[in-house]
């Protein structure tokens, strides 16, 4: 009789099944650990060069930025036309502020223009441009209307009686001012206070005004040498008269008064004095004729004659 087999209830594992499903399973889940890993290597190795990127694109911006800049242009605009090689080369010099290095970035206009309004008195009103190479420089310029000795050096003025520098301007007609008995003189750039400098200053820049207006072509500033004003207000003698212009050849044009003042001292007006004074020049052609002077200030006389060299000067 045969035995009945007992139903089958389940699959039956051993204790060496189990280590070896379980060796299967390690065999399996190695792979994928691993390539998770090197994924995230991957992943990081992407971010680390993404950010040494931008690193070294901002270094090649910033240099690019500053290529050439070392040789930036300085360019001045609108300068007049009786600005010589030597001022401007000075000019330029001073806006680099003797050997500056001037890149082209957000800081240049302001180094440029801080550079002028401490070193470069000839120009004011200043207004800068910058463009990817160059700095331009436009403003209004001093114009020196006439020199004065101090001591061993000379120095010129504008009408408004800023200093400025000496540098030789042959196209400009620059008048000396004698009498001041000048030993000191403010800096380069300030205004010097000085009655009988500014009586001098208000002669010749009205004269000025009248080339302009009447005689462009022949200035009549180009014939004057100097102005004297050492007996300005009668301060050395009042008897005699305040302002002397001086021609070349030494030819004398007596002016008289300071502006303002004529009345005061019995003289006709400045306006006549100047109409006189050009009304000569053009009939002439020249303060350079054989008169011994020139008398603007009397209101009694004319203005003399070349046969009049030879009557003695009056006080």
């Amino acid at each position: 009789m045969r035995k009945k087999r007992k139903p089958k209830t389940g699959k039956h594992f051993s204790l060496l099944d189990f280590f070896k499903r379980d060796k299967k399973k390690t065999r399996s889940a190695a792979p994928s650990k691993i390539l998770g890993t090197l994924k995230a290597i991957a992943l990081i190795c992407v971010l680390a060069g993404i950010a040494v990127g931008f690193i070294y694109l901002e270094q090649y911006v910033r240099a690019k930025k500053n290529m050439g800049a070392t040789s930036a242009n300085i360019e001045l605009i609108n300068a007049p036309e009786w600005i010589n090689a030597e001022l401007e080369q000075k000019v330029l010099s001073a806006v680099r502020a003797h050997g500056e290095d001037l890149r082209i970035d957000e800081e240049v206009a302001e180094s440029v223009y801080r550079n002028i309004t401490e070193l470069v008195p000839w120009i004011y009103d200043v207004r800068i441009k910058t463009t990817h190479d160059a700095v331009t420089v436009a403003g209004l310029w001093r114009k020196p209307l006439a020199a004065v000795k101090v001591g061993r050096r000379q120095i010129y003025v504008d009408k408004e009686r800023i200093v400025l520098g000496y540098i030789p301007i042959p196209d400009l007609p620059i008048v000396e001012i004698i009498g001041l008995n000048a030993t000191r003189a403010p800096a380069a750039g300030q205004n010097w206070q000085r009655d009988d400098l500014a009586a001098a200053l208000d002669i010749l820049t009205r004269l000025d005004m009248m080339d302009q207006a009447v005689t462009p072509e022949k200035p009549l500033l180009r014939e004057l040498t100097r102005i004297d004003v050492s007996n300005f207000a009668g301060r050395k003698d009042p008897r005699k008269r305040h302002i002397v212009l001086y021609a070349r050849r030494d030819t004398e044009i007596i002016w008289g008064a300071e502006f303002g003042t004529s009345q005061r001292y019995m003289e006709v007006s400045d306006d006549e004095k100047l109409a006189r004074l050009y009304s000569y020049y053009k009939n002439n052609g020249s303060l350079l004729t054989a008169v011994k002077y020139i008398n603007l200030c009397d209101p009694q006389g004319n203005v003399p004659q070349p046969i009049d060299r030879f009557r003695q000067t009056p006080d």
